[in-house]
């Protein structure tokens, strides 16, 4: 299916998009492929993830170890936090972009299926 056709069926409601969450960090690969906004908005939520993640493997030093260990397993949420957000942030450019509805589509990080109007 063409993009405007895409466009236009998701709009009505005719057919559903889903982005593989495992697959969607694929696309943030190419820095040029994504919008900046999109990409800067990841790199953030992973920079949360892992300097938490340091900062409390760290504090087990100066901290008691299950503080340390506390820190770590908070900031350790924000890695499905990330993943979910980069199936958002590819959903999103797709919605805007007719190349990267391709490049998904043909990665197959993006799956369309027409909605059954029969079950309704």
């Amino acid at each position: 299916m063409d993009y405007q056709t895409f466009l236009d069926e998701y709009r009505r409601g005719a057919v559903k998009a889903h982005v593989d969450k495992s697959k969607a960090g694929f696309m943030y690969e190419d820095p040029y492929l994504l919008p900046r906004r999109i990409r800067k908005r990841q790199a953030n939520l992973r920079l949360v993830a892992f300097g938490g993640a340091l900062i409390g493997f760290g504090s087990m030093f100066w901290l008691p170890w299950w503080a340390g260990l506390a820190i770590v397993v908070a900031f350790s949420t924000f890695f499905p936090k990330a993943q979910n957000a980069a199936a958002q942030g590819v959903f999103e450019a797709v919605l805007e972009d007719a190349h990267i509805y391709e490049v998904a589509l043909t990665r197959g990080v993006l799956c369309v299926e027409r909605v059954n109007e029969a079950a309704e």
